[in-house]
This record gives C-alpha cells, structure tokens and sequence, in this order.
C-alpha cells in the first residue's frame, strides 16, 4: 500500500507537476497524460527490467493514488516502493 500524494489547488495542474516529478526520476519516462491520470514507464538501471507507474488524481479527496508495479517477477528488491517515495518527495517538494 502507498499512502495517496496530497494536493491543493487545481488536478490538473498537480497531475502536471507529478509528471515532471516522475519524468525526473532515473530511468522513468511518461508515455501517457490523461487530464487526471498520468502513466509512465520506468527501466531499472541494472537489469534493464521494465515497471509500470500509474498515477490518478481524486479531485473530490484532493489526493493522488499512485501505484507502481514490476511486469514480471515477484519480487523487486523494493525498487517500486523506493522509487514511489522518491516520487512523495519530489511531487511534495522535499527534494529537488
């Protein structure tokens, strides 16, 4: 589980601001942005394995559900879990 990213303002300006936040990460890039709903692709450095990130804003709630999850395997070495709180803390402005 991934606790929601918390917004304030418009959605569709903080679904912005989470696309550049998750295209700064190493080895993500966005293929799809959606108004509420962003989803990007993500190579691991070491064994080129590829995991999917998707992000959907609930305006009504002001947060963002984020999940990221491997294509194939069972277990990730917790790249996706590090990799969604390194998103937290950019998305929320507590790295640059």
């Amino acid at each position: 589980y991934i606790e929601p990213l918390p917004f304030t303002g418009d959605a569709a300006t903080a679904m912005r601001r989470l696309a550049v936040a998750l295209g700064a990460l190493p080895g993500c890039t966005v293929t799809e942005m959606d108004g509420l709903t962003v989803r990007a692709r993500c190579r691991s450095k070491v064994f080129g394995f590829i995991d999917d990130v998707v992000c959907a804003a609930d305006p009504v709630a002001s947060v963002v559900h984020l999940r990221s999850a491997a294509r194939s395997g069972w277990w990730d070495f917790g790249v996706n879990r590090d990799r969604a709180e390194q998103l937290r803390r950019r998305f929320l402005g507590l790295v640059r």
